[in-house]
């Protein structure tokens, strides 16, 4: 729609109202794939913890795959 077109109505809405551009348009190509593999770990993660008690099981065995172990109390 060319200005000439529009209403006065709808000029004054164009000027007063806030429309966001996607912030997506501003990134390269490369900041988005690393996005994308960040998320993908993170869905991931989600997945497989749905609950408190499934995220703590989630998390010790992803420390323990780094190679942490439990503390042992006196040892």
């Amino acid at each position: 729609m060319a200005n000439q077109e529009k209403t006065a109505g709808q000029l004054l809405k164009e000027q007063l109202n806030y429309d966001p551009d996607n912030g997506s348009a501003t990134l390269s190509d490369d900041v988005i794939a690393q996005s994308d593999a960040f998320c993908n770990d993170y869905k991931t993660f989600l997945n497989a913890a749905k609950t408190e008690r499934e995220a703590v099981e989630y998390t010790l065995h992803l420390a323990e795959e780094k190679g942490y172990v439990p503390f042992q109390y006196g040892q």
